[in-house]
């Protein structure tokens, strides 16, 4: 079985049935090919949910909120098997050994306080300029 792997940057607001259907024309398969998502079943594994309607998708993404890549599959045959092998997660170290707090942090983007500094500096003038600086 030949296999070739396209990985695709996107908002995730960009992901609709339409687009989906769109990509798969794109990368020269058929509207009758088949797409799958793959919805974590463990740390390791997934299976392969058929995506063939548009109110798919929702359920699609809440499935995969907590995932850093939305893992989709396009194949010209239906697949004999519907569980596939992933990368597992990674596990936060057990942080309850000696003087440590577990302490909820915010998922923010790492741009956070730029983008917070920015507006500051837009709503009072005084606060000097925003420097950029590039980590290489």
């Amino acid at each position: 079985m030949d296999t070739e792997i396209v990985e695709l940057v996107c908002d995730r607001s960009y992901i609709t049935f339409s687009n989906l259907v769109l990509l798969k024309t794109k990368l020269g398969y058929s509207v009758r090919d088949f797409l799958y998502y793959l919805k974590r079943c463990g740390n390791d594994s997934a299976s392969l949910i058929l995506l063939d309607y548009d109110h798919q998708i929702e359920p699609m993404l809440a499935a995969n909120e907590g995932e850093m890549k939305l893992r989709l599959l396009l194949a010209t045959e239906q697949p004999s098997e519907l569980m596939k092998s992933i990368t597992p997660m990674k596990r936060p170290r057990d942080t309850n050994k000696g003087n440590y707090i577990d302490v909820p942090t915010a998922k923010e983007s790492l741009d956070a306080y730029k983008e917070w500094l920015e507006n500051l500096q837009q709503d009072q003038l005084d606060t000097g300029n925003l420097k950029s600086y590039s980590h290489q």
